[in-house]
C-alpha cells in the first residue's frame, strides 16, 4: 500500500527557496522565498532583486513534492507583474473565423509531414450568389421586353394608314 503523500503549506517554505510554475511574466529571475500571509494573499520576495509582491492566494496551487533542484509552487493561471503588482496575463489573440465548409478545428493539432491543407475560401454566400442570379435574370428580361415593346410601339406609329379609292364597296342612296 502506497502512503499518500501530502505537499507542504506555503508556510513551511520560510526559509527554502522556490520557483513559481508558469513563471511571473515581467520578472527575470524566477527564485522566490515566502516572508508573510494574511487570509487572501501570501507576500513572496524575489531572493535576486529583493523585489516583494503580494500574490492573491486564488492564484497558488500546490507545491510540488520533489525538491530537486528546486522546490516548484504551481500557480492556477499565468500570472504578469506590471504596475506594481501581479494580474492574470491575457494572451491578445485574434482568432481568425473558420472557413465556410473547412472541417472543425482539432484541439491539438498534429504534426504533419508536408504542406498545410488548403482551404477555399468563397466570398459570398450560396444565398446571396442565388439572389444575384434572380435579380440579373429579372433586369436582363426587363430589358428585353422593355425593347420589344419600343420596337412595336414605333413600327406602328411609321406606317402610314392606306385608302382605297374602290367605290363598289360603297352603299348607293
Amino acid at each position: 500500500m502506497s502512503s499518500l503523500v501530502i505537499p507542504p503549506p506555503l508556510e513551511a517554505l520560510r526559509n527554502r527557496p522556490f520557483s513559481f510554475y508558469p513563471a511571473i511574466l515581467n520578472i527575470e529571475h524566477n527564485k522566490w522565498q515566502y516572508r508573510k500571509a494574511n487570509w487572501s494573499d501570501v507576500m513572496v520576495v524575489n531572493a535576486r532583486t529583493g523585489l516583494e509582491i503580494w500574490i492573491p492566494r486564488r492564484f497558488l496551487g500546490e507545491i510540488a513534492s520533489i525538491e530537486d533542484p528546486v522546490v516548484i509552487v504551481g500557480l492556477l493561471k499565468e500570472l504578469e507583474y506590471r504596475e506594481g503588482a501581479v494580474w492574470p496575463y491575457q494572451r491578445r489573440v485574434i482568432e481568425m473565423p473558420i472557413a465556410v465548409g473547412a472541417p472543425a478545428p482539432m484541439a491539438m493539432p498534429s504534426r504533419q509531414s508536408g504542406p498545410a491543407p488548403v482551404v477555399g475560401i468563397r466570398l459570398e454566400s450560396r444565398s446571396e450568389s442565388h439572389l444575384f442570379r434572380i435579380i440579373g435574370g429579372a433586369l436582363v428580361v426587363g430589358i428585353v421586353t422593355a425593347y420589344v415593346v419600343i420596337n412595336l410601339v414605333g413600327n406602328a406609329a411609321n406606317r402610314r394608314p392606306t385608302h382605297s379609292t374602290a367605290t363598289s364597296h360603297i352603299p348607293a342612296r
